[in-house]
């Protein structure tokens, strides 16, 4: 999988069969996603939670998409999302909080408003355009990925 970064909250992760378009609306291929539900399109699987939060199973590489959440993970959403391997969290005040109650293997950070802070918070590498992964390249502990902007 091919993960790139179109500014604000919207990312493009591309895979053999499918295209997902990710941000105020979720695209896979041609079929739009709209809020709660479990969908499976092009070999990938998406469930869509309330309060804008997605869950994607891209064959055994699990994604969670925080959509521009502004609170800390309700307990229930936490146990509900489960265990990801990569995170996309909006950079705000309860991202550090996030990204510890969900343990992911890998965040990408978007809506760089305050990614200064976020940095003080986690070691940011530099930015990169994209990020191509397979499972085997997950890495052990917890890593930061920083995605420069992509038309």
């Amino acid at each position: 999988m091919i993960i790139t970064w179109q500014g604000g909250e919207k990312f493009t992760v591309k895979t053999k069969n499918a295209v997902v378009k990710i941000g105020e609306t979720i695209k896979i291929n041609d079929f739009e996603i709209h809020g709660e539900g479990e969908y499976e399109v092009g070999g990938v699987e998406c469930q869509g939670m309330i309060g804008n939060i997605f869950v994607f199973a891209f064959g055994d590489i699990r994604m969670a998409y925080l959509n521009n959440l502004k609170r800390a993970l309700r307990e229930n959403e936490r146990d509900l999302i489960g265990e990801i391997d990569i995170l996309l969290t909006p950079v705000n005040d309860l991202a550090k909080q996030n990204i510890q109650n969900l343990e992911p293997k890998i965040s990408i950070p978007y809506g760089f408003e305050d990614l200064g802070k976020f940095c003080q918070d986690f070691s940011c590498p530099e930015p990169v355009d994209r990020v191509k992964l397979k499972k085997a390249d997950l890495p052990e502990k917890h890593e930061i990925i920083v995605l420069n902007y992509s038309k």
